[in-house]
């Protein structure tokens, strides 16, 4: 019967084809409900933030502890700040302000984001019409933010480097993992085992038995890597290295861990904003408003055009299905909830929910919400377990989106996940 249940919540509140009415349906009556085994849904804005803000005291992220454990590794993703579960306090933000201090620069994300697509793109033209008859080239949309994301990941990180690492870019990779070569592929493996980290209740066959063998695959590619001297490693890597110490397991964990948060949330909200938007033919109407004078240039629009012309937009669209759509905690044993339904009951956060209470358009920045709030401590939405990637995660899928739209005569095709690039 429990497991019945689970299933009936995964079908109402996880597929995209109904789940959003049944947030909606939640948020009209008091923003939150107890759904039997699926646990508590939190779905206002109001009471979303107050999930979001809690560090520990009566919502706790204790549950990804053992998932990531299977997975990259134990480190403080899976802890909180106060309570039984302590830790995250600790090294959590000083390793959080090492990546907004290395990565955190929009600007800086947009343009190296924008160059490899743009790279991307000619290749993908240049060999489009050496075909023979070729009328134009084909992109794959969601091919192309999976291509840009494990692209900066190795810049950033150093893997994928070909080596023990290689770019394998679906999530739903079916190879076969009993007679493959045992490499890990980026950003595939790392998108698979962060629908088990992070989703309330992943199926055991084959979301979580596939996510702990890829996880072991994904392990011993960190390992590797920080087994190469310092002055060989990215800065980011470096600085997060001497910032642990010496212990190679608990580098390779954190390193993993950081790594494993940006491929999933960035491809999951870009490729569904360009198919969006390629459906609803979007993607021309902004195309007809992104040109500019020829220059010798023009694939790069500089990153101050690109962000007055698409943030908004980009935006927008995302808030309609934010990748993740929810994250997750339990209750902890202060909570009141607790009392009722047990401690350690699953709490399913709302985030697409919360994006659409008009109540939360009070706030300064309500896109924070679709990256768990802030890490500024005076801003209203401010949260102890916010996403320290936002600014790069703009900036890269601004550039992404501005090199499309710089590329070429873009057609449609009767797939939205695919146009057609003609020069």
């Amino acid at each position: 019967p429990l497991e019945r249940e689970k299933m009936a919540g995964r079908l109402k509140f996880e597929d995209d084809s109904v789940r959003a009415a049944h947030w909606s349906a939640v948020r009209d009556a008091g923003g939150i409900r107890h759904d039997g085994a699926y646990g508590w849904l939190v779905a206002s804005a109001e009471k979303v933030l107050t999930v979001l803000k809690d560090d520990g005291q009566y919502y706790s992220a204790a549950g990804y502890g053992p998932r990531m454990a299977e997975t990259v590794g134990s480190f403080y993703l899976g802890q909180d700040d106060v309570g039984p579960y302590a830790g995250h306090a600790e090294l959590g933000q000083a390793v959080n302000d090492l990546v907004e201090r290395h990565l955190g620069d929009e600007g800086v994300a947009y343009t190296l984001a924008r160059d490899i697509a743009v790279q991307y793109l000619d290749r993908v033209h240049a060999l489009g019409m050496s075909l023979p008859k070729a009328q134009g080239a084909t992109v794959d949309l969601i091919e192309l933010a999976r291509y840009v994301m494990a692209a900066l990941c190795s810049v950033w990180f150093g893997l994928p480097d070909g080596r023990v690492m290689r770019y394998g870019g679906r999530i739903d990779d079916l190879r076969s993992l009993d007679s493959d070569d045992g490499m890990a592929h980026c950003p595939g493996d790392l998108m698979a085992i962060s629908r088990y980290v992070f989703s309330p209740h992943p199926l055991e066959n084959p979301v979580a038995n596939r996510a702990r063998v890829l996880g072991d695959r994904v392990k011993r590619a960190f390992a590797d890597l920080v087994s190469r001297p310092l002055a060989i490693q990215t800065p980011l890597v470096r600085d997060i290295m001497q910032l642990v110490g010496d212990v190679p397991t608990r580098q390779a964990a954190i390193i993993g861990g950081v790594m494993l948060g940006f491929p999933a949330p960035v491809i999951g909200s870009l490729a569904s904003v360009l198919v969006s938007w390629s459906g609803s033919r979007q993607l021309w109407r902004l195309q007809q408003d992104f040109t500019a004078p020829a220059s010798a240039d023009y694939a790069r629009a500089a990153f101050a055009f690109a962000n007055n012309k698409l943030r908004q937009p980009l935006i927008d669209t995302m808030a309609l299905a934010p990748a993740p759509y929810a994250v997750w905690r339990r209750t902890a044993p202060g909570n009141p909830l607790a009392a009722g339904e047990g401690v350690g009951c699953p709490v399913v956060v709302g985030l697409a929910s919360a994006m659409r209470d008009p109540a939360l358009k009070a706030y300064p920045e309500p896109e924070l919400l679709m990256f768990g709030g802030t890490r500024q401590r005076e801003h209203p939405l401010y949260a102890p377990h916010a996403c320290p990637g936002f600014g790069i995660s703009m900036g890269a899928m601004l550039g992404v989106v501005a090199a499309l739209l710089r590329a070429g005569e873009l057609c449609a095709t009767a797939d939205p996940r695919v146009v057609t690039l003609k020069r």
